[in-house]
């Protein structure tokens, strides 16, 4: 497994996990996100594909990079 705690990103990170992932915990992200300042976890209703939030992804990343369309 991953070291969480050692890795160290200094750009915004837009980070999706699904509530219901059972190949990931999602508590692993939270974990992340809750020791680096720079990242936005969204934790959304789905598993590991996350194939079902394409639109709630697609509309977070266009304000997480305050694209216009």
């Amino acid at each position: 497994r991953h070291a969480v705690n050692s890795i160290q990103v200094e750009v915004p990170i837009l980070i999706f996990h699904g509530k219901n992932d059972d190949s990931v915990d999602p508590q692993t992200s939270v974990k992340f996100a809750d020791q680096h300042n720079n990242v936005h976890l969204r934790l959304v209703d789905s598993d590991h594909s996350l194939i079902d939030q394409l639109d709630v992804m697609w509309n977070a990343m266009i304000d997480f990079f305050e694209l216009e369309f």
